[in-house]
């Protein structure tokens, strides 16, 4: 009795994972990565505000040192335009050669006014300048150039709790040249995207450079995206503003 018993549990488990699979089979084929990749573009561009949370990561010999990594955190306010990016850079360990081996930079704008802070320096500068203001209007939205000409080969690879992972190749992406824009490498590499499957948002957003011929883990972009249209109002510190 328990023989069958053990042998009719085997065969119910062996049933619901062949069930499982052919469930999931059909929900990757009627995602269509083109169309979602599309949706998710218009809904990221259509945001009032965000939050990125960006993580680069470099190990080449292209590189200075050999080596770079840069956080940044970075809440953005479309309408009026509130900006506030923080950054820590770090190119390896300190050497006589390279004594700020770690940076901490700090750029806020808001009421037409920006805010610059370093952890070299330890000083607040306040500019007012059209240009600069400019600039960072113009280049503070990273999803800006954002567009779905620019991959190709996409196909879903998961897909898990109503989120899609998309993956393919960049083409010649502007929206990556913006990010790359400090570093002379050609934008070429696989990418890899986590996508609400009912919001559109783009919650995940992984890049992975060509460099010396190869696309690994040791060189990668990762953007992650929160507090979709509920960013947290920018603040000024009071010591960064001069009477």
């Amino acid at each position: 009795m328990t023989k069958y018993l053990n042998r009719k549990i085997f065969s119910i488990l062996v049933v619901a994972v062949l069930a499982s699979f052919a469930l999931l089979g059909c929900s990757r084929t009627k995602v269509d990565p083109n169309d979602l990749v599309l949706k998710s573009i218009d809904q990221m561009k259509a945001l009032d505000s965000y939050t990125s949370m960006v993580y680069v990561k470099f190990n080449t010999d292209q590189q200075s040192g050999g080596h770079l990594t840069m956080d940044a955190l970075i809440d953005l306010h479309k309408e009026p335009f509130a900006y506030s990016n923080v950054q820590e850079i770090s190119t390896g360990e300190s050497t006589p050669d390279n004594p700020f081996s770690k940076l901490v930079l700090r750029i806020l704008l808001k009421d037409q006014m920006v805010y610059t802070h370093n952890s070299v320096t330890g000083l607040w500068i306040d500019q007012s300048e059209e240009s600069l203001i400019q600039e960072i209007t113009t280049n503070g939205d990273i999803f800006k150039n954002y567009d779905a000409t620019q991959f190709t080969n996409l196909e879903v690879a998961s897909i898990s709790k109503n989120k899609a992972t998309i993956k393919g190749q960049a083409a010649n992406s502007v929206f990556l040249k913006g990010l790359l824009s400090s570093f002379e490498t050609e934008i070429v590499g696989n990418v890899e995207m986590t996508i609400d499957l009912e919001t559109k948002y783009l919650e995940s957003f992984v890049y992975y450079p060509e460099i010396d011929g190869a696309s690994t883990e040791n060189n990668k972009i990762t953007i992650k995206t929160l507090n979709f249209n509920t960013a947290p109002e920018v603040e000024i510190p009071e010591d960064a503003v001069f009477e």
